[in-house]
């Protein structure tokens, strides 16, 4: 497990707002309350057998904990859930994956962390599900941010591709929908074996946790349903720009938006707004299913390829934005979305003509001009190999079946494996570092 992106928002419900000494880096402490997060400390012992020794992330749904299991003396990775917003099938959903069909046991054992135990924890802020797994590296957003303009050499992003897609259609192919795929949930398996390491070892290699005092903003004393302090996230990772291609090996995570479009009406899209599927942007009530979570993936595979997201270059978060990046990478709304797009916004009238051309293709340029500016451009001014026009339009036509407006006019997952960008440049490349 690895950190996940930080919460965009939550219900407050009927309980007093409490204001916090603002913390970089940290948790979001208002999440610490009745029926939120578990106030955990360094050196607290979960489930009678799992020691905190350091803090691995946080998320919407969760703190993420590197813990010893002081029976096998093996370090863990332990996702303390919140109270009453976490996914109870959460668990069951990362055993049902464990099992394969069509792919090798040892591959998706690989991009999948297995669940090695579950259990619950009570506090003073509610029962609290815990989910323990093996202990990933750094997630993929946070090693391109760490350096500038991230981008990952060529061989190893096509590895990295190549394994997102095989976990997602395991995931599909066992009737499962992910629901956050993002590079927030794509860690990068630790290059190191850390279990050789000592808890001293590991702090002296790493770093002690980093303790940060929280403090009220009227000085009041902290209720037991809040830590005393914060601890920074460890860094065991590498940037994008130290990555190679033996260290490219990761694995999909954090599964608390899954769910089973056959037993369960999802309508509510909780990925990132740019890598919103439209249905979930245009349609009152949408109901997601398989195809959403292509659309999402593709717009990952964007960002494991190129330095910028697809439809996110700079600050343009809102609907409307977002809706004017798709338009002008992928043509002309369906005529019922883009009816209500025009009436409802006006950068319609403003950026495009009765045609669907843009007026302005500096602001929103095409998908071929995106693409030479994050993928090529970063990769030639560091004196990297770039992508060959052959591949490049490979590339581009697989992200495109991915990319229809209408669901089920996209790309499966298993389609996407047999695409000729990852035929003859993606699954090869991963084949090199390939466990068998």
């Amino acid at each position: 497990m690895a950190a996940s992106a930080p919460p965009p928002g939550k219900d407050k419900g009927k309980q007093p707002k409490i204001d916090y000494v603002p913390l970089e880096g940290v948790e979001d402490l208002e999440y610490y309350e009745k029926g939120g997060y578990h106030p955990v400390k360094i050196g607290d012992i979960l489930h009678e057998k799992y020691r905190i020794v350091h803090k691995l992330g946080f998320g919407t749904y969760g703190t993420i904990w590197l813990a010893v299991d002081q029976t096998s003396r093996q370090f863990v990775a332990i996702k303390v859930g919140r109270a009453e917003h976490s996914n109870p099938l959460e668990a069951t959903s990362i055993k049902g994956l464990q099992h394969t069909i069509t792919f090798d046991t040892s591959t998706i054992r690989s991009v999948i962390p297995p669940l090695l135990d579950n259990f619950d924890i009570d506090g003073p802020n509610g029962k609290h599900p815990c989910y323990v797994t093996t202990v990933g590296g750094a997630n993929l957003s946070l090693a391109k941010l760490k350096c500038h303009q991230g981008v990952f050499r060529l061989d190893v992003a096509r590895a990295m591709a190549a394994q997102l897609v095989i976990a997602v259609a395991h995931v599909h192919e066992k009737e499962y929908v992910h629901g956050d795929v993002n590079l927030s949930n794509v860690v990068l398996r630790l290059p190191f074996d850390i279990n050789k390491f000592s808890v001293d070892a590991l702090y002296e290699k790493f770093g002690k946790p980093m303790r940060v005092p929280v403090v009220r903003e009227d000085s009041k004393e902290l209720t037991p349903a809040v830590p005393s302090e914060c601890i920074e996230s460890v860094w065991m990772g590498k940037t994008s720009d130290e990555i190679r291609l033996s260290d490219a090996k990761i694995m999909l995570i954090d599964f608390g938006e899954s769910y089973q479009p056959s037993l369960e009406a999802r309508h509510n899209s909780m990925v990132p707004r740019a890598y919103q599927p439209p249905e979930a942007l245009h349609e009152k009530d949408p109901l997601l299913s398989f195809p959403s979570d292509i659309w999402t993936v593709a717009c990952s595979l964007w960002d494991i390829v190129a330095w910028f997201p697809l439809f996110e270059s700079y600050f343009s978060k809102e609907t409307e934005n977002i809706t004017a990046e798709q338009v002008s990478v992928l043509g002309k709304l369906p005529p019922g979305w883009w009816s209500y797009w025009g009436r409802k916004y006006e950068i319609r009238r403003r950026q495009f003509d009765k045609d669907c051309k843009t007026k302005h293709p500096e602001e929103y340029p095409d998908m071929e001009t995106r693409f030479d500016e994050a993928a090529q451009k970063p990769r030639r001014a560091r004196g990297w190999e770039a992508m060959a026009d052959g591949e490049k339009k490979a590339f581009l036509l697989m992200i495109r079946s991915m990319l229809k407006y209408r669901p089920e006019e996209r790309a499966t997952a298993k389609k996407v494996l047999e695409s000729e960008w990852m035929k003859r440049w993606a699954i090869p490349e991963y084949d090199k570092i390939r466990e068998h």
